[in-house]
């Protein structure tokens, strides 16, 4: 062999074990006329410096799974304080944050959006008759049937005790209102034999829908608009689902006055 061998890494065992490596750099020895006479070979110990190598490689993963894991506690946290503890769905704050980027790309789009409020019917004698626990079943059973009636990017949320908000992007009034009554009629029908520790409750809802087509001239103004036409829905008898231009003036002005 007349070619140099450079950086080839050997093992050598030791006792107990152990192995020590190094690295073996070869040279051929010729003579004047180019006659192979021999070969100089030189031995590196790299074992120590193999072993940090791979200390420190250790700590690198170590310090890699920390931080991974630290940045999916972080997510967990803000999905936490995003989400409702009882139903799962946004809260209030996180909801009306996600609604200022929807509004905003409605407008600018021209495409129309659609809110919908709603409340569960007699909620206090609920609590009062079956207790705080009934009553916490009641509202996931409402946030259940409300969640299965959407479509994965629209926006539910627990607006605050038995009411809750939904927002239908790129839905006509008359969608979101059908909607609304298909969940007003889900929960009649579903949600009080759904609390299997009562029986033969009875449940009902109170739904108002407003868009943007209707002037809401901010994120805050649309859900009123719903909130107002959910307050006349439950005003003229509950279970029923009523659109904010349904609302003659003299309901409007009473319903913003009740709020």
């Amino acid at each position: 062999m007349r070619e140099p061998v450079v950086g080839t890494v050997i093992e050598i065992p030791q006792g107990g074990g152990r192995v020590r490596k190094a690295v073996m750099n070869c040279s051929p020895i010729v003579d004047n006329v180019g006659r192979a006479r021999g070969c100089l070979a030189t031995f590196d110990d790299v074992t120590d410096l193999e072993e940090k190598n791979a200390e420190l490689q250790r700590a690198l993963n170590d310090l890699e799974a920390s931080r991974n894991k630290i940045e999916e506690q972080n997510k967990e946290l803000a999905v936490m304080a995003a989400r409702d503890s009882l139903t799962g769905m946004l809260n209030r704050r996180a909801f009306f944050a996600e609604m200022e980027k929807i509004y905003a790309k409605a407008l600018t789009e021209d495409i129309e959006l659609c809110v919908i409020m709603a409340d569960i019917d007699h909620f206090k004698s609920i609590n009062d008759r079956f207790g705080h626990a009934v009553g916490d079943e009641a509202i996931k059973q409402m946030a259940r049937i409300i969640a299965s009636s959407v479509r994965g990017h629209d926006l539910v949320c627990r607006y605050g005790g038995e009411e809750f908000v939904i927002a239908l992007p790129n839905t006509t009034v008359e969608k979101a209102t059908e909607i609304a009554k298909r969940m007003r009629r889900r929960v009649e029908a579903e949600a009080g034999p759904g609390i299997r520790s009562v029986d033969g409750l009875q449940m009902t809802s109170s739904f108002g829908v407003s868009t943007i087509r209707f002037g809401g001239a901010s994120v805050a103004e649309l859900v009123d608009q719903a909130d107002q036409a959910l307050y006349a829905a439950k005003k003229s008898g509950r279970n029923r689902a009523l659109r904010w231009d349904e609302l003659d003036t003299s309901q409007q002005k009473a319903a913003a006055a009740g709020h």
